[in-house]
């Protein structure tokens, strides 16, 4: 594993999504427990396009600081608008639209099921991500997962739609027909498209501790290959033990 950079300023890098091939937004924060210090979001263009082959370092520049913005989490790019982002705020229930060339960030949709349920977890939409013409989401303090439509730059086209109620999520994965492999809460789950939900692992299993994010391989031969990150179970250890962050590889078409 190599560090591609170290944020100054900053404890905690969050959402990361790809704009144009090999470069990402990565948007971070400084946080305290589930609570993000305010004023302290900002999000940064990472370009590796001369990472490989040539073997340069990537280049890291600040596109923005977003004061308005209370805790951001997920991002997801727009497939028709490569110049703007989505970017959750788990803190105040709003999907934000920014702009990756000036900075604008506004208002890109607000609704209740984006909203934390309880002041006791204050973590509402988290997990951001566009298949088609639909906006997919978690919402961790509600334990929804959803989707609404959206038009081609990032704005609702429609009602909300909650797909399930039954999970406890952070982030998820999609495939090519709206079905998600969720993580969260040392679990796996698997949504179809229309509702029904199988548990494949979890929850508080020690081989998937503190999993908060989830993504398909990009090449041929791992296009089926689930990679799950952790981070040891940071916030919740299962075992009362904090152990060191993975890496995991899950061959979706060996799981029931």
């Amino acid at each position: 594993m190599t560090t591609i950079h170290q944020f100054a300023l900053t404890d905690s890098a969050l959402g990361i999504a790809e704009v144009e091939e090999d470069v990402f937004v990565v948007v971070t924060a400084g946080l305290n427990g589930t609570s993000a210090s305010p004023g302290s979001a900002k999000i940064w263009k990472v370009d590796m396009l001369a990472c490989e082959p040539k073997g340069s370092p990537s280049t890291v520049t600040l596109i923005a600081t977003l004061p308005a913005v209370g805790f951001p989490n997920g991002v997801t790019s727009l497939p028709s608008d490569k110049r703007n982002v989505l970017v959750a705020d788990s803190a105040k229930g709003i999907i934000w639209r920014v702009d990756t060339h000036t900075g604008a960030c506004t208002v890109a949709m607000e609704n209740t099921s984006f909203a934390f349920a309880s002041a006791l977890l204050p973590l509402g939409v988290n997990g951001i991500h566009v298949l088609g013409s639909e906006l997919y989401f978690t919402n961790t303090g509600a334990g929804l997962f959803g989707k609404v439509n959206i038009t081609t730059n990032g704005l609702a086209a429609g009602a909300v739609q909650i797909i399930t109620s039954s999970v406890f999520p952070d982030d998820f994965a999609l495939t090519a027909n709206g079905t998600a492999y969720i993580v969260g809460s040392s679990a796996l789950w698997r949504a179809s498209p229309d509702g029904q939900v199988a548990v494949l692992a979890g929850p508080n299993d020690l081989a998937l501790e503190g999993d908060t994010s989830a993504h398909f391989g990009r090449t041929s031969k791992d296009k089926d290959v689930l990679y799950i990150v952790t981070n040891g179970g940071l916030a919740a250890p299962v075992d009362g033990v904090v152990h060191g962050g993975q890496v995991l590889a899950v061959n979706v078409d060996a799981l029931s």
